[in-house]
């Protein structure tokens, strides 16, 4: 059988438009369209997906489902069952590494020693940020660490290890990253035309004039202030006028952020040196592990990537402002919806927004929650009347940022001439709360109210160059839990009421002075008054 011959190939024409009515009688295939992906999400996705949830509680799974697939370009929406579990391990996402030079994968990388892998991440981030981090580098910083970890019997730190470490957190090619943000950053005045542009992505050394010129690219919605607050959240006042740093007070650092016009108060961001328990829900607050409660440049990083996150589910472009600190080390990061204004510390000593205010108010409020119940135990003759748990102050920390007042927030920005608001109102109001709860504790006149929102060594949060910080989290379920109602003081009966003022009045009758009488015959008056009603 004589096999038929093909048709010779077809040369290419000068006219597309004769090209495509040929396509459509059928001698040409059309070209095949782009494949899009497949449903299964990555992780990146998966923590956009939490970070929308965030954004927007009302939406239900299913809502939440449709807008996955038109969001990520999916082949088909992500099943209600996977969004559920996503949403279930929002934590896992929140807390992964490595997103934007391993964006594409679909598995949290696990570590067998994960505090000793963090640490050592954290350990490498810092010298990237300083030039490229070789493996042999990781390899002889590893061996040291876990020799002083005590688990170098342990671990081989083979090739494979080596690699695996340095996908899992992202170290691949962060080095021409690196070198690229350098350039960047030395550009003679860093600013873009187009403020949705990243170009470039961190702007460092401007001058108070070149800032105020940038931000008037942006609306007051999309510019946002970055800060942290030590908090010794159990400390009594006394303590707090010590002004002298105490290893052993437990501790919290609280990482804020806020925009301009005080619409969008980021919930906060609490780092802390005790374990949670599995299923801790955090509701107003996310809360990450780390030694001494420092904060760090790896735990930053975290903070950071679930930020530009956050306002890429929301299609937002921001800027953000923060201040020269040893774990903020971005110069290297690449954000697809953030751009970074690190402030010189001179500078931000003047202009930063959270150091005008907002953390001394935020504080403030935090007091307030703290020695009101101080004050009612001690009325109510408890002993230790300051020990909060940590869930208990966590909580009082979400709370007391979501108080702060708008005009507070607001007027934090005028040095940037952004606003005109005044908010010395409220921190008058504020002290005087304050003095109220220092008379009830029987120690006004001994601490100022200042002490207790302005101590410097409670704000000494950040992990230094070259600090040991190797000891692993403690665990102590008690400090994840609340005061059971029934251990609550309870109410006074009326006939218990009665017989203490008979027992105050009869007290007076035979032991006060008489030096004032008319004043000791109308406080007893008052006192029989109350026992009859």
């Amino acid at each position: 059988m004589t096999r038929r011959a093909s048709p010779p190939p077809r040369a290419a024409s000068s006219f597309p438009e004769a090209d495509a009515l040929a396509g459509d009688s059928g001698q040409t295939a059309p070209p095949a369209a782009k494949r899009q992906r497949r449903s299964n999400m990555t992780v990146e996705q998966k923590r956009r997906l939490c970070e929308k949830h965030r954004a927007e509680p009302k939406l239900t799974q299913t809502e939440l489902c449709a807008w996955a697939k038109l969001e990520f370009n999916l082949f088909k929406a992500p099943s209600q069952g996977g969004v559920s579990l996503a949403l279930r391990k929002e934590h896992l996402y929140k807390d992964s590494v490595g997103d934007q030079l391993g964006g594409g994968r679909k598995k949290i990388r696990t570590a067998r020693h994960s505090h000793f892998d963090r640490v050592l991440a954290n350990w490498a981030l810092e010298r990237l940020s300083q030039g490229a981090v070789t493996s042999s580098l990781i390899r002889e910083g590893g061996r040291a660490l876990a020799l002083k970890m005590g688990i170098e019997d342990t671990l081989r730190f083979s090739n494979g290890w080596i690699h695996s470490f340095r996908a899992r957190h992202g170290f691949i090619k962060r080095e021409v990253a690196t070198q690229s943000a350098l350039v960047m950053s030395e550009a003679s005045n860093g600013l873009s035309e187009d403020p949705n542009q990243l170009l470039p992505p961190v702007s460092t050394n401007l001058t108070l004039e070149q800032i105020r010129g940038l931000l008037i690219e942006y609306e007051t919605s999309d510019v946002y202030a970055v800060g942290e607050a030590g908090l010794f959240f159990r400390a009594s006042p006394a303590t707090l006028a010590k002004g002298e740093p105490d290893e052993e007070e437990a501790r919290l650092t609280v990482l804020l952020a806020t925009n301009a016009d005080a619409s969008d108060l980021v919930e906060p961001y609490i780092i802390g040196d005790v374990a949670p328990p599995p299923g801790l829900e955090q509701r107003d607050f996310h809360y990450v592990v780390s030694s001494k409660a420092r904060l760090t440049v790896f735990v930053f990083h975290q903070w950071l990537r679930n930020f530009n996150a956050r306002m890429a589910s929301s299609h937002r472009h921001v800027l953000v402002l923060l201040d020269t600190a040893p774990s903020h080390v971005v110069g290297f990061l690449d954000l697809s919806h953030v751009r970074l204004v690190v402030l010189n510390q001179l500078l931000a000593a003047r202009v930063q927004p959270m150091y005008c205010g907002i953390l001394t108010a935020f504080k403030g409020k935090y007091r307030v929650k703290h020695l009101s119940r101080a004050a009612n135990q001690l009325e109510a003759g408890s002993a230790d009347i300051y020990h909060v748990t940590q869930l208990q102050a966590m909580q009082w920390v979400a709370e007391a940022w979501q108080q702060v007042p708008s005009d507070v927030i607001k007027a934090a920005w005028k040095p940037l001439g952004i606003s005109s608001t005044v908010g010395a109102l409220d921190a008058s109001r504020l002290k005087e709360e304050l003095e109220k709860l220092l008379y009830r504790l029987h120690v006004n006149g001994l601490v100022a109210p200042a002490v207790l929102v302005e101590s410097l060594w409670e704000n000494d949060v950040h992990k230094r160059f070259d600090e040991d910080l190797i000891e692993s989290p403690q665990e102590n379920d008690q400090e994840f839990t609340l005061p059971r109602q029934e251990e609550a003081v309870p109410p006074l009966t009326p006939e218990e009421k009665r017989t203490a003022y008979s027992t105050v009045i009869y007290d007076l009758e035979r032991s006060a002075s008489t030096h004032e009488p008319n004043l000791l015959a109308v406080v007893l008056n008052f006192l029989r008054e109350q026992q009859l009603g």
